[in-house]
């Protein structure tokens, strides 16, 4: 920030709060996380604000914050779609399964092989990865063979 590059450091913002989530340090991270939500909202940086809004909304739903979560899925998931973000559209949409199967929703299982395939398709392996992952979890969610 102090040199001025405004998009990276909100980036760093961003990454550095995942990376806290992926530790464990959930407490740590959402505070960090909804800072970084609400700077790169204001910024005008918009690929900056999207992937801000998907990870704010995984740190609340790894805190099973679901409810809450879902509503910033659905602003990053929007705003990835009308930048043309196809990775990140892929990436909110997928973590989003996992948290609408937390609420039983069948249609979480429905979803994540919908992105999965379209993953594979735009050859995104690690998306394909995450989807097939969090495939099984969202039917170990529903009660389903895994």
């Amino acid at each position: 920030e102090n040199v001025g590059d405004i998009y990276n450091s909100l980036l760093h913002r961003v990454n550095y709060a995942d990376a806290l989530m992926a530790i464990g340090k959930l407490s740590e991270a959402e505070p960090k996380m909804e800072m970084a939500y609400y700077k790169s909202k204001d910024s005008g940086y918009k690929h900056a604000y999207n992937i801000a809004c998907i990870c704010y909304a995984n740190v609340l739903s790894c805190l099973g914050k679901t409810s809450i979560a879902l509503k910033y899925y659905e602003e990053g998931i929007d705003l990835s779609k009308k930048i043309n973000h196809d990775w990140d559209y892929l990436y909110g949409r997928i973590w989003r399964c996992l948290s609408l199967s937390d609420f039983y929703d069948k249609k979480s299982i429905e979803i994540s092989k919908y992105c999965e395939k379209e993953a594979l398709d735009k050859g995104y392996d690690y998306l394909v990865s995450l989807a097939r992952t969090f495939n099984c979890i969202c039917r170990y969610n529903l009660g389903e063979v895994v």
